[in-house]
């Protein structure tokens, strides 16, 4: 608390002689206009509101854009981790026999709800024989399919851990 009390009397003591030598120029302009001194006063105060609330307005606008800007910022950081799929290549195909939740939904179009779907597929129906049969699975159609050919296989029965 005392460096705030410290900071304020220096930045008035600094501030004060400016502001007395602009009220007294003020006040003799203003004098010359036919200006009462009571009326003089509440110009200055009028306009030393007005400034006051221009700058407060000004820097609470300021202050708000750079807010909007991190969030845009973090918000576009947490998109990018969390709505990225990895990449799965032709090279290293997914069986999808062995597959667990977390593999298919690197699957371009599988999400959480779509893997499970097809692992209950797969406990209830067994293997699957081909890469068509998904298909068979409720929320996989004709241009997924197509879409997941090339990244998933199925493996021979003795090849897969279960």
């Amino acid at each position: 608390m005392p460096k705030n009390r410290f900071f304020a009397k220096s930045v008035t003591s600094l501030i004060k002689p400016h502001l007395q030598r602009l009220s007294l120029r003020f006040s003799g302009f203003m004098k010359n206009w036919g200006f009462t001194r009571y009326e003089r006063r509440a110009l200055l105060l009028f306009i030393a509101l007005v400034l006051i609330g221009s700058s407060i307005r000004y820097y609470q606008h300021r202050s708000v854009n750079s807010r909007l800007e991190i969030w845009n910022q973090r918000s576009a950081q947490i998109d990018s981790l969390t709505h990225s799929k990895i990449e799965v290549t032709s090279a290293s195909p997914i069986d999808i026999n062995a597959a667990d939740a977390r593999q298919l939904q690197r699957l371009p179009g599988i999400g959480p709800v779509l893997a499970g779907r097809i692992i209950d597929w797969r406990n209830q129906n067994g293997r699957f024989s081909s890469v068509s049969d998904l298909d068979k699975v409720f929320g996989i159609g004709p241009a997924l399919l197509e879409r997941l050919n090339e990244l998933v296989t199925v493996a021979p029965a003795d090849t897969t851990n279960k």
